[in-house]
């Protein structure tokens, strides 16, 4: 979730539950400074949410400890330095390699998704020739 959706990769269902969030931003909305309070009984987002349910939340939230690699991960991408012991960490070494498949697999198929509705824009999908 938080490679796809970072804005609300670490937004808990329950928190959703009580304050009015901006789904594409991930933030509390405020009026006159102050964090507005969802109202009982008002629909949630959930339709417009890449979780879709509170039911999928588990399944889309990192536990702590791996949300920290992913972290650390997108900061040593971004252009940070690991430490002496970091880098010499198996585990640290292991899961950075998982991610970067991850990734990888990730870019792959946003580049194939957005070829496909280019092709589509541009025609080349359902027409017949011959």
């Amino acid at each position: 979730m938080l490679l796809h959706h970072p804005e609300i990769g670490s937004l808990k269902c329950s928190d959703c539950k009580r304050w009015i969030y901006d789904i594409k931003t991930g933030k509390k909305l405020e009026r006159h400074g102050e964090p507005q309070r969802r109202k009982p009984g008002t629909t949630l987002p959930c339709a417009t949410c890449p979780r879709e349910s509170p039911e999928k939340e588990a399944e889309t939230t990192l536990m702590p400890c791996n949300e920290k690699t992913l972290m650390l991960y997108l900061a040593v991408r971004g252009g940070a330095a690991l430490t002496q012991e970091e880098s010499e960490d198996p585990i640290i070494r292991r899961n950075f390699a998982m991610l970067q498949i991850i990734h990888d697999n990730w870019r792959q198929r946003n580049q194939a998704n957005e070829l496909t509705q280019g092709l589509m824009a541009a025609g080349m999908f359902g027409k017949q020739h011959g």
